[in-house]
């Protein structure tokens, strides 16, 4: 998928309403305290995100969950792309394995589902289904860098 393509589906999404953004925002620390347990957990999570960068994923993990919650409030298709495939490079660069993302994913799907009503559930997914399911895209700096360049 293009940097184009990657714009227009993010634009496509619908945000969650006021009461949805309340209660993810209430159960935020939560989500990520029991994402970062789970991956911890994990026998291959060294061999995931190189070596001893546990205290790197957790800040991420939380630090995207905050920032979901700011694009929640305030959609912008162009920052939420951009935002989100700088932060998952970013990662890589220190290490993180591109087989840790489906994994990532995949677990935040689960913990949202167990914690989150089933409303504020199908208003959020979305945007966590469009990281999901497009972490490739976001992790190849080809397919990004052409907002950076033509806005540099």
């Amino acid at each position: 998928m293009r940097q184009r393509e990657l714009l227009s589906a993010a634009a496509a999404l619908r945000p969650p309403g006021e009461s949805a953004q309340r209660e993810l925002s209430a159960v935020r620390e939560r989500v990520g305290g029991e994402l970062a347990l789970r991956l911890r957990r994990r026998r291959d999570i060294e061999r995931l995100i190189g070596g001893d960068n546990h205290r790197l994923m957790e800040h991420n993990i939380h630090n995207m969950l905050q920032f979901m919650e700011r694009i929640f409030a305030r959609p912008d298709a162009g920052l939420f792309v951009s935002t989100a495939a700088w932060s998952i490079q970013a990662q890589n660069a220190q290490g993180f394995r591109p087989e840790y993302w489906p994994l990532h994913f995949s677990l935040l799907a689960d913990i949202l589902q167990e914690t989150l009503s089933t409303r504020t559930l199908f208003e959020t997914r979305p945007f966590f289904h469009f990281l999901a399911q497009n972490h490739r895209a976001l992790c190849d700096p080809a397919t990004t860098m052409a907002r950076h360049r033509a806005a540099g």
